[in-house]
């Protein structure tokens, strides 16, 4: 199997993994969908703020390593 493939595929099962901990163990799944909109919308601006500043900061790095100095 591809290396990515496999890659994808662990991380889906991570992401149901905790998605059912939050669920059951938290007991969230008994929540109301607002309380749950409350934590899963400021989780994923997290993950898409942790996603923004490595690419940020691998685009910044590529950048000052071709470019030249005086």
């Amino acid at each position: 199997m591809p290396r990515a493939l496999v890659a994808f595929f662990f991380l889906a099962l991570t992401l149901f993994k905790a998605g059912y901990i939050v669920s059951v163990f938290m007991h969230l799944g008994d929540e109301r969908k607002n309380f749950l909109i409350t934590v899963l919308i400021p989780l994923t601006l997290f993950i898409w703020f942790i996603i923004a500043f490595l690419t940020d900061g691998f685009f910044w790095l590529h950048m000052n390593s071709i470019t030249p100095t005086r």
